[in-house]
């Protein structure tokens, strides 16, 4: 971590806070227009081509597959493709036949022994049965093919169980590039630039490997091995030979985003919808949501249509606010598809949603959240105003509580909730892109998410009390209340307030240089290395006590006043 310049933790103390400067995000009319007939079309594929994978069998179904619906939600996967399934070693269903229809189901399985011996009887009938222009052909698109992507998670799903480390089937390894260029005991088993020479081509073409009715092969993962062999079994440039499969081929999520930037915006948004109706009808069946698009989010909502769409220009430019504070490490928030913000009525439907979608409990107190490593990554909370109008001025209401200052700041607080759907919304997508982008402590998840939506909401007296928590626990004893916290011990509510002050000291105006590098070396190393982040971010003298010390006089300060 490059140095910065120092910075005096003792003159810091005594500023006041000031929030980032957030650029202001112009978006089009974000309302609904009729769909096409194009578009109806797209949905309609869409809405055809869900797949669910069942975790224990290994099988991938239809949606509406019997042998699924019954299946508890945590041995559930979506999948984006039967490519992508048959990439992670899922096989597809043989009552529902979900990839039959494509072209891509898999043929039965010649039962024979390990691959050393079919290596020997291969080539004692070479001549017969081998001959390349006997043997099926599979066709696929000409994209360019790589190892990593297109035939490491084969080989790993499917090959690799049988074939690693020791014993290993015939003496031979497919733990690594380099261990398949070996070959077995009977010898080389890939000639490269030569499919039809090489004797794993066969064997797969053959259906003689790999064993196993859990491991079936599709056409097109046996047409992908036979094109790589046969433009030279090539391995990607920047990737060792030595790395075990497991570690260069991608994760299912970065298959399925792969899988998703291939489609027309208007197929990923008919996929978001749907799925997105599919989860908040676990939730509440009876309620119809209304569908709001913008640029980067989908909004699922009963709001009146004035609310919706300026929470959904607050939420646009505070993803755009979060992006510039932790960097593109979020893929939820960069594409190819849209995040799903689920605005929900109560706690009833909130608890609802979190037990039926997640299968766990709510957390006491909870109001919302993200998911943003899920399939489909998604926001919900709740709304204060229970899906309602703003509340009308009241007579001597002061006219400074109730005007609308700017986009942000649309949703003033009500005379029936302290806090607004967007400060709301604001603190869990704050948050949740700080808990997927790496390892923050909570502290720092929490109070940034606190920090963040004080800039959206800054009359909520939400923040006093923050603020009021804060000055309570310097009273108890500040260096070790504020050393608990620094190491990630304490209550939710407690580490959010102390997080929340933390946040806005270090983000005083003249000092915004380092927060940013302070919040990203937090999350990518951790409260572990908390001494050592201090001085790389503020210079050799920032040691931990000074840290509190200044820290616990800005609390002490008019409360930790803005």
């Amino acid at each position: 971590m490059g140095r910065a310049r120092c910075l005096n933790l003792r003159a810091l103390a005594l500023l006041g806070s000031a929030g980032l400067v957030v650029s202001s995000l112009t978006l089009g009319s974000a309302a609904q227009t009729p769909k096409s007939d194009g578009q109806m079309a797209a949905q309609d594929q869409a809405a055809g081509s869900a797949l669910v994978g069942n975790k224990s069998a290994k099988t991938y179904h239809q949606a509406d597959c019997a042998l699924i619906r019954k299946l508890p939600g945590r041995s559930k996967v979506d999948l984006a493709s039967p490519e992508a399934a048959q990439a992670a070693g899922f096989k597809p269903c043989t009552t529902c036949k979900p990839a039959a229809e494509g072209g891509a189901a898999s043929m039965p399985l010649d039962d024979d022994s390990g691959l050393g011996a079919e290596v020997k009887k291969s080539r004692l009938k070479k001549g017969k049965g081998t001959d390349p222009e006997s043997e099926p052909s599979f066709g696929i698109d000409n994209g360019p093919l790589k190892f990593s992507r297109d035939i490491a998670p084969i080989l790993a799903g499917n090959c690799m169980p049988c074939h690693k480390d020791m014993p290993k089937q015939g003496e031979f390894n497919l733990s690594s590039f380099q261990k398949m260029l070996e070959g077995s005991q009977s010898g080389p088993v890939l000639v490269p630039g030569k499919a039809e020479e090489s004797l794993l081509v066969q064997l797969v073409t053959q259906r003689k490997m790999p064993r196993g009715g859990n491991r079936r092969l599709s056409n097109e993962a046996i047409a992908r091995i036979q094109r790589w062999v046969a433009e030279g079994a090539v391995l990607d440039a920047g990737v060792s030979p030595t790395d075990n499969l497991d570690k260069i081929k991608p994760s299912p999520e970065q298959i399925r985003r792969e899988e998703l930037a291939k489609l027309s915006p208007e197929v990923r948004d008919a996929q978001i919808e749907k799925m997105g109706r599919d989860r908040l009808k676990k939730a509440a069946p009876q309620v119809e949501p209304t569908i709001l698009a913008g640029k980067n989010l989908m909004l699922f909502h009963t709001l009146p249509e004035d609310r919706a769409k300026a929470l959904l220009r607050t939420l646009e430019t505070q993803r755009t606010a979060v992006l510039n504070l932790i960097g593109n490490r979020v893929e939820a928030l960069t594409g190819p598809e849209k995040l799903s913000v689920y605005v929900v009525k109560d706690a009833n439907t909130y608890t609802e949603f979190v037990r039926s979608v997640e299968q766990r409990e709510v957390e006491m107190g909870a109001d919302g959240h993200a998911r943003f490593n899920a399939d489909a990554p998604y926001l919900v909370v709740i709304d204060p105003l229970a899906g309602g109008d703003e509340p009308a001025a009241t007579p001597g209401t002061p006219k400074k509580a109730t005007r609308k200052k700017n986009a942000n700041d649309f949703d003033t607080v009500s005379p029936i909730a302290s806090r607004t759907l967007a400060g709301l919304a604001t603190e869990a997508l704050t948050a949740g892109a700080l808990t997927a982008s790496g390892k923050p402590p909570r502290w720092l998840s929490e109070g940034l998410g606190a920090y963040m939506a004080n800039q959206v909401e800054p009359r909520s007296t939400y923040y006093t009390g923050l603020r009021t928590e804060a000055l309570q626990q310097l009273q108890l004893g500040w260096e070790t209340r504020s050393a608990e916290v620094l190491n990630d011990q304490g209550s939710a509510d407690m580490m959010r307030a102390m997080g929340f002050t933390l946040c806005q000291w270090i983000g005083s105006t003249g000092y915004r240089e380092q927060f940013p590098m302070f919040v990203r070396a937090l999350t990518d190393e951790g409260a572990a290395k908390f001494d050592d982040i201090l001085k790389g971010c503020f210079g050799p003298e920032a040691t931990r006590q000074a840290f509190q010390t200044a820290w616990g006089e800005f609390v002490a300060s008019s409360r930790g006043g803005r």
